[in-house]
């Protein structure tokens, strides 16, 4: 079935529950969809079922970017990861994928997300902060050895092949940054593999009577946890949502605290500026494929100002 004709499907009811019958049973009900991102090759929505008088939802996902993040993909790494970490990570306890429509579903989960906060209130308070830190370096406490293989998508050296064939054979920058990244990538790799949720930012983050949850954990590695910690540490911007000195006020707090609380001190400066550089570069693949140029242009310079620490080093 094509990826046209299975978002179709996904956003009409009675066609939807045909498919869904086996998995959720036979006396269930579609209340409501509420289709919250869609385009071409993506469609999030999110359904409300009845059954047996009681109310509960799943989100649907279908998604298709050529040969990255299908939906099938993100659900085999859930399955794989769940089996690996043993209840040392909470993920969604029921999902289910439907091949006949390329589909990943789970259960949604309640709350406020962190994004919605910062949309309220244009800032973030520290009771907020210091509990996605603590959920952060909560990942240090399971280490993996380096033999465990999950889906390679995920990991910060595909997003560098990816800008390099975004980019074509002419744009220099891209080749000379991503090379650069590549080696330091090699350089700095901890000995140990670590839990990371790798999409750790605003939207994903939920609170619930000051309970913190998470969702969206289809990306899942084991890897660096400053993966994580730098992947927040930018995305916390939201779209400038957060006035700049509030932004910067926030962001020298979650660095000073990390760094006096992580046990990965190993060479924690080089890791941090890296992992900045990387976090831009999974920005920068987006704007690549839709060339835009402006995004492009901002991608690059953080990149660039990430990467200026190892040449001050050098030098």
């Amino acid at each position: 079935m094509n990826i046209k004709k299975s978002i179709t499907i996904l956003k009409d009811p009675n066609a939807l529950l045909s498919y869904l019958l086996p998995e959720l049973g036979k006396n269930v009900d579609l209340k409501k969809i509420n289709i919250y991102r869609e385009n071409e090759k993506l469609l999030v929505a999110d359904y409300t079922f009845f059954n047996n008088q009681k109310t509960y939802n799943l989100i649907g996902k279908l998604r298709f970017d050529g040969h990255i993040n299908t939906a099938k993909a993100q659900y085999m790494n859930l399955s794989k990861i769940e089996k690996i970490i043993k209840n040392k990570l909470i993920v969604p306890s029921n999902y289910f994928y439907l091949h006949q429509l390329n589909a990943l579903f789970y259960e949604k989960v309640t709350g406020e997300s962190l994004a919605e906060i910062i949309e309220k209130k244009k800032n973030v308070s520290k009771i907020y902060l210091d509990k996605c830190l603590t959920w952060m370096l909560a990942r240090e406490k399971t280490s993996f050895s380096k033999n465990i293989k999950l889906n390679p998508q995920f990991k910060p050296e595909f997003f560098l092949q990816q800008a390099q064939s975004l980019s074509g054979k002419d744009h220099q920058q891209v080749h000379k940054l991503t090379s650069q990244i590549y080696e330091l990538r090699l350089a700095y790799q901890l000995e140990k593999s670590f839990l990371c949720h790798n999409d750790f930012q605003p939207q994903n983050i939920f609170f619930e009577k000051s309970k913190l949850k998470t969702i969206d954990f289809d990306n899942v590695i084991l890897d660096d946890p400053m993966i994580d910690f730098t992947n927040f540490y930018t995305q916390l911007r939201s779209d400038g949502k957060i006035p700049k000195i509030k932004l910067e006020q926030m962001q020298e707090y979650l660095l000073a605290n990390y760094t006096k609380k992580t046990k990965l001190k190993e060479n924690f400066q080089e890791r941090f500026y890296l992992y900045l550089a990387i976090a831009s570069l999974k920005n920068l693949n987006k704007h690549l494929a839709e060339d835009n140029q402006k995004q492009i242009n901002f991608r690059l310079k953080k990149i660039t100002e990430a990467l200026k620490y190892f040449d001050a080093k050098k030098n």
